[in-house]
């Protein structure tokens, strides 16, 4: 077992009243996977169903990036991207360690499912709350996912401009993910004061107090992840992942300044931050590039990546894209 994720089973185990066990937890982190954790423990099925519930969340990815992708193009685009995901190597290779990862993603694509569900395709406002309490649940996981919060923000910026501030599913959407990560800032604040102070100064590198973790964030270090792309999906599917960008970007930019009216291209730009902005920021903040932290990218990566393999084939003569 990997140093993270027996530190995750460890603090699970102390929660869950087990013997000799101490509290270890590093309370900058979000504490939904191991207090969810610690109640496999409780009822006594210990690490194995752990591993198997990870593997239903790697599962669930899958199976919500089909249905996201499905939602946003069509089922071939939705079922070629799904294939690649299923065999990435990245996918394989965590779901095989109970560490935060896997879950974090899963809660994350499937806020995103219901955002577009709910604000984008107007399907009704209870998959606006949805998206507001699985986006505080992924953060709960993993904190690095408040990183996509300024995605979500810009697109709808981008929709409605300022007329967002009467959209009322909105602002009830801001107050069910604010009561569901209170815990979070209650526990965050006991431990490290000011909890925006302490992420600007311990991660971002920025304030009176800056923390010698952030020490050594460069924007030097920003073009890490897309450098680390073709060992991260493979060289052959890098390739294909650059042909299918230059096809799938090109209306973007050449009709740039269509994007308040045109449908398409704030759906391609929606894309395009959410493979650019975290990786950017991550790299800004890591000093060497680790591939879970992509997981979130990938349905887009390898639905990008399937593009050309329809174009050379022939299958989607009817393109959306």
């Amino acid at each position: 077992m990997w140093f993270d994720a027996a530190e995750y089973m460890s603090t699970a185990k102390y929660w869950a009243g087990i013997e000799g066990m101490s509290d270890i937890w590093y309370y900058r982190r979000g504490f939904f996977w191991p207090l969810f954790c610690s109640l496999f423990f409780r009822l006594g099925l210990g690490e194995k169903a752990i591993r198997f519930a990870t593997v239903l969340f790697s599962t669930g990815i899958v199976a919500v990036s089909y249905f996201l992708i499905k939602n946003m193009f069509n089922k071939k685009y939705a079922l070629f991207a799904c294939i690649g995901l299923t065999f990435s190597w990245v996918m394989l290779f965590f779901t095989g360690r109970p560490m935060t990862s896997i879950p974090a993603t899963f809660f994350l694509l499937l806020s995103l499912l219901f955002f577009w569900k709910g604000y984008e395709l107007k399907q009704g406002k209870k998959f606006i709350y949805l998206f507001a309490f699985f986006l505080a649940i992924s953060i709960l996981t993993r904190m690095q996912n408040l990183m996509f919060i300024p995605v979500f923000f810009i697109f709808i910026l981008i929709k409605e401009k300022f007329k967002f501030l009467k959209n009322k599913s909105l602002w009830i959407a801001l107050l069910i993910f604010i009561l569901v990560l209170s815990p979070l800032f209650v526990v965050y604040t006991q431990h490290f004061g000011n909890p925006i102070a302490d992420i600007m100064s311990y991660y971002i590198g920025i304030g009176a107090d800056v923390q010698a973790n952030a020490a050594s964030n460069t924007l030097a270090n920003v073009p890490m992840y897309f450098l680390d792309l073709p060992y991260n999906l493979t060289k052959p599917i890098f390739f294909l992942f650059l042909f299918g960008a230059i096809y799938f970007f090109a209306d973007l930019f050449l009709g740039f300044d269509k994007i308040f009216k045109n449908k398409t291209i704030q759906k391609k730009f929606f894309i395009l931050l959410w493979i650019v902005l975290p990786l950017a920021i991550i790299g800004y903040m890591d000093s060497y590039a680790q591939q879970r932290y992509t997981l979130p990218q990938h349905p887009f990566l390898f639905l990008i990546a399937a593009i050309p393999l329809f174009k050379i084939g022939g299958i989607d003569r009817k393109s959306v894209v």
